[in-house]
Protein backbone atom coordinates (compact mmCIF):
# COMPACT_ATOMS: atom_id res chain seq x y z
CA UNK A 1 0.00 0.00 0.00
CA UNK A 2 1.37 3.39 -0.51
CA UNK A 3 0.85 6.79 0.75
CA UNK A 4 -1.44 8.05 -1.64
CA UNK A 5 -3.85 4.86 -1.66
CA UNK A 6 -3.92 5.07 2.63
CA UNK A 7 -5.67 8.23 2.30
CA UNK A 8 -7.44 7.30 -0.77
CA UNK A 9 -8.60 4.18 1.44
CA UNK A 10 -9.24 7.08 4.67
CA UNK A 11 -11.60 9.28 2.50
CA UNK A 12 -13.64 5.94 1.33
CA UNK A 13 -14.30 4.78 4.84
CA UNK A 14 -14.74 8.34 6.04
CA UNK A 15 -11.88 8.52 8.52
CA UNK A 16 -11.20 12.06 8.70
CA UNK A 17 -7.18 12.86 9.53
CA UNK A 18 -5.68 16.48 9.92
CA UNK A 19 -2.69 17.29 8.57
CA UNK A 20 -0.74 17.03 12.34
CA UNK A 21 -2.14 13.52 12.57
CA UNK A 22 -0.56 12.63 8.87
CA UNK A 23 2.87 14.41 9.98
CA UNK A 24 2.73 12.14 13.07
CA UNK A 25 2.32 9.21 11.03
CA UNK A 26 4.97 10.57 9.15
CA UNK A 27 6.94 10.41 12.26
CA UNK A 28 6.47 7.00 12.98
CA UNK A 29 7.21 5.89 9.85
CA UNK A 30 10.74 7.50 10.13
CA UNK A 31 10.63 5.46 13.62
CA UNK A 32 9.98 2.49 12.37
CA UNK A 33 12.27 2.35 9.32
CA UNK A 34 15.28 3.75 11.84
CA UNK A 35 14.62 0.71 14.19
CA UNK A 36 12.59 -1.77 12.96
CA UNK A 37 14.89 -3.97 12.14
CA UNK A 38 17.81 -3.62 14.98
CA UNK A 39 14.76 -4.15 17.84
CA UNK A 40 12.49 -6.25 15.73
CA UNK A 41 9.55 -4.27 15.96
CA UNK A 42 8.16 -5.16 12.62
CA UNK A 43 8.64 -7.86 9.99
CA UNK A 44 9.33 -5.47 7.27
CA UNK A 45 10.42 -1.86 6.88
CA UNK A 46 9.61 -1.12 3.47
CA UNK A 47 7.16 1.77 2.91
CA UNK A 48 4.48 -0.37 1.44
CA UNK A 49 4.12 -3.13 4.52
CA UNK A 50 3.96 -0.15 6.84
CA UNK A 51 1.19 1.51 5.59
CA UNK A 52 -0.64 -1.69 5.94
CA UNK A 53 0.43 -2.02 9.51
CA UNK A 54 -1.14 1.66 9.93
CA UNK A 55 -4.07 0.70 7.75
CA UNK A 56 -4.60 -2.19 10.13
CA UNK A 57 -4.15 0.01 13.02
CA UNK A 58 -6.58 2.87 11.70
CA UNK A 59 -8.98 -0.02 11.04
CA UNK A 60 -9.69 -0.38 14.86
CA UNK A 61 -10.16 3.46 15.05
CA UNK A 62 -12.59 3.84 12.95
CA UNK A 63 -14.37 1.05 14.60
CA UNK A 64 -14.10 2.62 17.83
CA UNK A 65 -15.51 6.07 16.61
CA UNK A 66 -18.69 3.93 14.88
CA UNK A 67 -19.48 2.19 18.11
CA UNK A 68 -18.55 5.09 20.74
CA UNK A 69 -20.34 7.77 19.09
CA UNK A 70 -21.36 10.28 21.24
CA UNK A 71 -18.58 9.73 23.90
CA UNK A 72 -16.67 12.74 25.22
CA UNK A 73 -13.64 10.53 26.73
CA UNK A 74 -12.20 7.36 25.78
CA UNK A 75 -9.41 5.74 26.66
CA UNK A 76 -7.17 2.83 24.74
CA UNK A 77 -5.27 0.44 26.53
CA UNK A 78 -2.94 -1.34 24.02
CA UNK A 79 -1.77 -4.55 25.60
CA UNK A 80 1.80 -5.76 24.89
CA UNK A 81 2.25 -3.03 22.09
CA UNK A 82 5.68 -4.00 20.75
CA UNK A 83 6.28 -1.68 18.09
CA UNK A 84 3.30 0.63 19.13
CA UNK A 85 0.39 -1.20 16.56
CA UNK A 86 -1.85 -0.44 17.12
CA UNK A 87 -1.02 1.98 19.81
CA UNK A 88 0.91 4.51 18.58
CA UNK A 89 -1.40 4.94 15.66
CA UNK A 90 -4.10 5.64 17.55
CA UNK A 91 -2.23 8.21 19.64
CA UNK A 92 -0.86 9.72 16.38
CA UNK A 93 -4.40 10.22 14.76
CA UNK A 94 -6.66 10.85 17.57
CA UNK A 95 -6.36 13.02 20.75
CA UNK A 96 -7.36 10.20 23.12
CA UNK A 97 -5.81 8.74 26.24
CA UNK A 98 -3.55 6.12 25.51
CA UNK A 99 -1.66 3.76 27.65
CA UNK A 100 0.54 1.35 25.80
CA UNK A 101 1.78 -1.84 28.15
CA UNK A 102 4.68 -3.76 27.11
CA UNK A 103 6.67 -6.00 29.25
CA UNK A 104 9.82 -5.72 27.61
CA UNK A 105 12.65 -2.79 28.65
CA UNK A 106 13.96 -2.27 25.00
CA UNK A 107 10.64 -2.00 23.48
CA UNK A 108 9.16 0.15 26.21
CA UNK A 109 12.14 2.43 25.55
CA UNK A 110 11.37 2.21 21.83
CA UNK A 111 7.29 3.05 22.83
CA UNK A 112 8.39 6.04 25.28
CA UNK A 113 10.54 7.86 22.36
CA UNK A 114 7.70 7.18 19.79
CA UNK A 115 5.27 8.89 22.20
CA UNK A 116 7.77 11.44 22.71
CA UNK A 117 7.99 12.29 18.91
CA UNK A 118 4.54 12.53 18.79
CA UNK A 119 4.17 15.51 20.54
CA UNK A 120 1.75 16.63 22.79
CA UNK A 121 -0.12 13.37 22.92
CA UNK A 122 -2.47 12.32 26.31
CA UNK A 123 -1.04 8.53 27.41
CA UNK A 124 1.79 6.47 28.82
CA UNK A 125 3.55 3.63 28.28
CA UNK A 126 3.78 0.77 31.33
CA UNK A 127 6.25 -1.83 31.69
CA UNK A 128 3.56 -4.55 32.72
CA UNK A 129 2.24 -7.84 31.37
CA UNK A 130 -1.29 -9.33 30.90
CA UNK A 131 -3.39 -10.50 32.66
CA UNK A 132 -3.86 -6.60 34.58
CA UNK A 133 -4.30 -8.94 37.73
CA UNK A 134 -0.07 -9.38 37.71
CA UNK A 135 -0.31 -5.44 37.26
CA UNK A 136 1.33 -4.02 41.00
CA UNK A 137 -0.81 -0.99 42.33
CA UNK A 138 2.65 0.95 41.73
CA UNK A 139 2.39 0.65 37.94
CA UNK A 140 -1.29 1.19 37.61
CA UNK A 141 -1.50 4.22 38.95
CA UNK A 142 -4.62 5.92 38.32
CA UNK A 143 -5.57 3.85 35.22
CA UNK A 144 -8.18 1.91 37.10
CA UNK A 145 -10.09 4.73 38.27
CA UNK A 146 -9.88 6.40 34.89
CA UNK A 147 -10.90 3.05 33.37
CA UNK A 148 -14.47 3.19 35.33
CA UNK A 149 -15.04 6.74 34.29
CA UNK A 150 -14.15 6.32 30.57
CA UNK A 151 -15.22 4.34 27.62
CA UNK A 152 -12.34 2.43 27.39
CA UNK A 153 -11.32 0.36 24.73
CA UNK A 154 -8.77 -2.76 25.05
CA UNK A 155 -6.62 -4.01 22.04
CA UNK A 156 -3.79 -6.61 21.52
CA UNK A 157 -2.21 -7.20 17.93
CA UNK A 158 -0.66 -10.25 17.34
CA UNK A 159 0.05 -11.60 20.96
CA UNK A 160 -2.16 -13.93 21.78
CA UNK A 161 -4.81 -16.41 20.76
CA UNK A 162 -8.07 -14.47 19.06
CA UNK A 163 -9.93 -16.82 21.43
CA UNK A 164 -8.12 -16.54 24.47
CA UNK A 165 -7.74 -12.96 23.92
CA UNK A 166 -11.36 -12.20 24.07
CA UNK A 167 -12.69 -14.46 26.51
CA UNK A 168 -9.87 -13.38 28.84
CA UNK A 169 -10.74 -9.33 27.81
CA UNK A 170 -14.00 -9.65 28.77
CA UNK A 171 -13.92 -11.40 31.68
CA UNK A 172 -14.79 -7.89 33.91
CA UNK A 173 -11.79 -6.21 32.86
CA UNK A 174 -13.61 -2.81 31.65
CA UNK A 175 -16.84 -1.81 32.63
CA UNK A 176 -17.76 -0.22 30.04
CA UNK A 177 -16.61 0.11 26.54
CA UNK A 178 -14.98 -1.86 23.77
CA UNK A 179 -12.40 -4.83 23.47
CA UNK A 180 -10.61 -5.18 19.93
CA UNK A 181 -9.66 -8.18 18.32
CA UNK A 182 -7.29 -8.49 14.74
CA UNK A 183 -8.13 -11.33 12.98
CA UNK A 184 -8.33 -12.51 8.82
CA UNK A 185 -10.56 -11.22 6.75
CA UNK A 186 -13.42 -13.84 6.96
CA UNK A 187 -13.52 -14.04 10.28
CA UNK A 188 -17.17 -13.29 11.66
CA UNK A 189 -16.80 -14.55 14.81
CA UNK A 190 -14.52 -15.54 17.83
CA UNK A 191 -14.35 -18.27 20.70
CA UNK A 192 -18.08 -18.46 19.34
CA UNK A 193 -19.31 -14.94 20.14
CA UNK A 194 -20.63 -12.45 17.40
CA UNK A 195 -18.92 -8.80 17.50
CA UNK A 196 -21.15 -6.02 18.03
CA UNK A 197 -19.32 -4.38 14.91
CA UNK A 198 -16.54 -4.96 12.55
CA UNK A 199 -13.95 -2.62 10.51
CA UNK A 200 -12.79 -5.00 7.33
CA UNK A 201 -9.84 -4.05 5.46
CA UNK A 202 -7.88 -5.76 2.83
CA UNK A 203 -6.12 -8.65 4.30
CA UNK A 204 -7.60 -8.17 8.14
CA UNK A 205 -10.72 -7.26 10.01
CA UNK A 206 -10.88 -5.21 13.24
CA UNK A 207 -13.91 -6.97 15.58
CA UNK A 208 -15.55 -4.94 18.21
CA UNK A 209 -17.17 -6.52 21.15
CA UNK A 210 -18.95 -4.40 23.18
CA UNK A 211 -18.98 -4.22 27.40
CA UNK A 212 -21.11 -2.66 29.47
CA UNK A 213 -23.78 -0.61 28.68
CA UNK A 214 -25.62 -1.51 25.64
CA UNK A 215 -24.17 -5.34 25.51
CA UNK A 216 -25.21 -7.73 24.41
Amino acid sequence: MTRDELEGWCRDEGLELSAEAWARLDRLMSLWRRYGRALNLVGSTEPEVLYEHIREALLGVRLVERLAEGEERILWLDIGSGGGLPGLVVAAARDWEVILVEPRERRAAFLELGMGMLGGRTGRVIRGRWPLSTWSRKLLGDVESRMESSYSVLSSRAVFSADRWVLEALEGVISRGIVLCHVEIGVEEVAGKKPTGVQRGGRWSVLGFSVGSGAE
